[in-house]
């Protein structure tokens, strides 16, 4: 185990405003908790670090962190490895950068959505640790998983009668404002948003609708 100082204060900088104050603004690429979208009734509280490793912070209110309980079923006491921290902790760092997802979408033979992570401009250690994050909480698949359900709903809804009578280009006007909807009301990287902006970007999607 390494010494705790190998860490370093992963508390450096924050205010002293509790979490559940500030997860509003601090939520990462999620739309309910700080580590995956998720539904609030599934909601716990993990301890950023461990209190079974750090046990002089097991009360204090930020290391308390809210989190999806898929994403605590998988982070359980990680937090370094290697002497390489594994997890950001999000309400004191990236500091609200924005266009760390990136999103392909593959139309043929069916369709299929990918994503990664972009690195906006952030230094390479933290985005080193970004990356970690991304892949011990295996962020990558249960995003496209959770996308593919609403690209093949909104294939239904779009394909109604009444929707095809719209015609191509203001289907896409109504996608490009429903991207703009969800933008107001999602954190910044959240994997829908993404979603729909892609979608809304090229005329590929409604052509598809069409075909």
């Amino acid at each position: 185990m390494p010494p705790k100082s190998a860490f370093g204060d992963p508390y450096a900088g924050m205010n002293d405003k509790p979490p559940l104050e500030v997860t509003g603004t601090l939520r990462f690429f999620h739309d309910s908790a700080p580590l995956d979208e998720t539904r609030p009734s599934q909601w716990e509280h993990d301890h950023y670090l461990p209190k079974s490793v750090f046990p002089e912070f097991s009360l204090y209110p930020k290391n308390l962190v809210p989190i999806c309980k898929p994403c605590n079923g998988k982070k359980l006491t990680q937090y370094i490895s290697n002497g390489n921290r594994l997890f950001l902790h999000l309400y004191s760092e990236l500091n609200g950068a924005i266009g760390l997802l990136g999103l392909t979408v593959q139309y043929h033979p069916r369709i299929r959505v990918s994503y990664s992570l972009v690195n906006p401009g952030l230094q390479a250690a933290e985005f080193a640790v970004l990356e970690r994050h991304f892949e011990k909480l295996g962020l990558a698949n249960r995003y496209a998983k959770q996308a593919s359900g609403t690209v093949s709903r909104l294939i239904k809804e779009f394909r109604n009668p009444q929707n095809i009578a719209l015609g191509r280009n203001r289907l896409r006007r109504r996608i490009r404002r429903m991207a703009q909807d969800r933008a107001v009301q999602c954190p910044p990287n959240h994997w829908e948003v993404v979603l729909l902006q892609k979608l809304a970007a090229t005329p590929e999607f409604t052509e598809y609708i069409f075909s």
